[in-house]
């Protein structure tokens, strides 16, 4: 079993818990419920989170505790890089990668311990990651999909869409409905594809 299947609360949306608990259903582990948050583990191996937006952020790569985001810019920002509040996350590693989506960036009040959160939006599948991390930005056809919502304990779609425009201008825009949430362009976008296929390549934790 993968040591990274449990909760994170600290470092990573709802999606990776979510993800890991359905892991663990399926792999015939106990009900989500009794499974432990991060606690001794934690504290003893910290996550480490690391924002691809910043210089340096290649060097933990190869790190399976490594927890990757790249915070998303606004479609038609007032200010050049001017950032949406949205994030995409790169999580877990090898066969188990996949991709999630939140926003916001909250402290949360008295009784949650001091930590940060933000709203989970979905999650893409293995399946539909690695068509994300194999698509060609140049030439390739693009990639587009409906991010999972959450299955337990009660199935709920998310409506939220990540798509790849690829070509002379290769952008990604996280959707929810007509509105965009966020985009990546450029080098940012080149940078989080590349980081996408280097964790999907390790060897799962």
């Amino acid at each position: 079993m993968n040591r990274r299947s449990f909760f994170r609360t600290a470092a990573l949306p709802t999606a990776a818990a979510l993800y890991a608990s359905e892991r663990l259903i399926a792999e015939g582990q106990k009900n989500p419920s009794t499974l432990p948050v991060r606690g001794a583990e934690a504290a003893e191996h910290p996550a480490m989170p690391v924002n691809m937006a910043a210089d340096g952020f290649a060097a933990g790569i190869a790190n399976p505790r490594a927890d990757f985001f790249m915070p998303l810019e606004e479609l038609y920002p007032c200010d050049p890089g001017e950032l949406s509040g949205a994030k995409l996350f790169i999580c877990e590693t090898g066969r188990y990668t996949f991709v999630s989506a939140g926003i916001g960036d909250t402290l949360q009040p008295f009784g949650y311990g001091n930590f940060r959160s933000s709203h989970w939006l979905g999650s893409l599948d293995t399946h539909d990651t690695g068509c994300l991390a194999a698509t060609d930005l140049a030439s390739g056809d693009g990639f587009a999909a409906i991010l999972d919502g959450q299955t337990y304990p009660v199935p709920e779609p998310s409506f939220v869409t990540l798509k790849l425009s690829a070509g002379e201008n290769p952008e990604l825009r996280l959707r929810i409905s007509g509105h965009c949430l966020g985009v990546l362009r450029g080098g940012l976008l080149a940078r989080f594809l590349s980081c996408l296929r280097s964790r999907c390549a390790l060897a799962a934790a």
